[in-house]
């Protein structure tokens, strides 16, 4: 009886579970592991859509979005209030793409055209966009990906044609690599090994061969292993 499955986050032990419900709106429920049964735990009344996702952050928030769109709601577990987050998003008609716990307490909120916005712990919003004057700088405002290495606490941010940006959250720098043939960074994330793979909208992939390298001396182009065939995919 819960409907169609559209989305899935994890916290720790605990599954939260995204579905279409009957009356055309989005459900969300809950399962820990080793139990077989879902507890619903919300519901709200937003059309689903096979673009809406459900993000679960550290703080005990839930998120609903929708890709490429100005939809993002909040939902306080503490409180069970759902709250229409883009009314107090710093930035106007921003299109959602990806959201992402830095395990310190800030959310991390791709756009598909007006870069990053960080909210903290504290409730304060912070922007990265391309060439705005501050010490963070983006290389374009179109965000696919984000990835973050808990070994490192280094922050990948995947963009549009631009390549692939990194930084540590608590330095005021980001580091740059272009793609070689300028591809959509369109995923990313590591194997067991520690090589860090990217996933390109229509060029296959490519990892870091020899295993993360410090940020400073990292050329990605020296480094990767492409794995495609002449039209585009996978080999």
């Amino acid at each position: 009886g819960a409907g169609a499955v559209i989305g899935l986050t994890l916290v720790h032990d605990r599954a939260y579970v995204l579905t279409a419900a009957t009356d055309g709106c989005c459900a969300i429920w809950t399962a820990t592991q080793g139990r077989q049964a879902l507890t619903p735990v919300t519901r709200i009344d937003v059309a689903p859509s096979d673009r809406t996702r459900l993000y679960a952050d550290s703080q005990g928030r839930i998120w609903l979005y929708a890709l490429n769109e100005t939809l993002l709601w909040q939902f306080d577990s503490r409180t069970s209030i759902w709250t229409d987050a883009t009314e107090a998003l710093p930035l106007d008609s921003a299109m959602m793409t990806t959201l992402i716990d830095d395990g310190d307490g800030n959310l991390w909120m791709g756009t598909g055209n007006r870069g990053i916005c960080i909210l903290d712990a504290q409730g304060t919003f912070s922007i990265m966009q391309q060439d705005d004057g501050a010490p963070f700088q983006l290389v374009d405002n179109h965000i696919n990906c984000f990835f973050r290495d808990s070994e490192t606490a280094t922050m990948w941010v995947g963009t549009s044609k631009q390549g692939v940006v990194f930084c540590n959250p608590s330095i005021t720098s980001v580091s740059i690599s272009h793609m070689p043939d300028n591809d959509d960074v369109s995923c990313l994330d590591v194997d067991p090994d520690g090589r860090l793979w990217m996933g390109f909208d229509s060029q296959g992939a490519a990892s870091v061969a020899e295993g993360y390298l410090p940020p400073a001396v990292l050329r990605l182009q020296s480094f990767l292993t492409r794995l495609t065939t002449r039209h585009g995919g996978l080999s």
